[in-house]
């Protein structure tokens, strides 16, 4: 995404429409492929072979930001959230986080994070 340099400009109406369109698209992209992307949780899984990872969780999220209903421990960017679940004090806690958006035949990660 190219960020503007005018922040009245990025704040306009028309800017919001055009990222709420954008994100619509990708995420009725993502919708259609879920079966494909759910494929994507053991390979996470074993790219993190640490004892501490305890839950690697793959949504596919309407509404960006930290969400429409429930509210979110972070800001999504993209429709499909990756969340890497860590075993601190015997809770699941959030660790690392990624979202990402699906081309036709690409996978592109749009924001990745660590939680404290």
């Amino acid at each position: 995404m190219v960020l503007l340099m005018n922040s009245h400009i990025s704040r306009s109406p028309l800017a919001k429409a055009r990222r709420r369109a954008r994100f619509l698209a990708q995420y009725i992209l993502a919708k259609s492929r879920s079966k494909l992307l759910q494929k994507l949780v053991p390979l996470i899984e074993n790219s993190f072979p640490n004892p501490w990872v305890a839950e690697v969780r793959l949504q596919i999220r309407f509404w960006p930001g930290q969400g429409l209903l429930k509210r979110s421990f972070m800001s999504w960017d993209a429709p499909v959230a990756v969340a890497i679940f860590r075993r601190k004090r015997g809770k699941r806690r959030p660790a690392l986080c990624m979202s990402l958006y699906l081309t036709t035949d690409t996978i592109s990660i749009e924001q990745l994070q660590g939680v404290s």
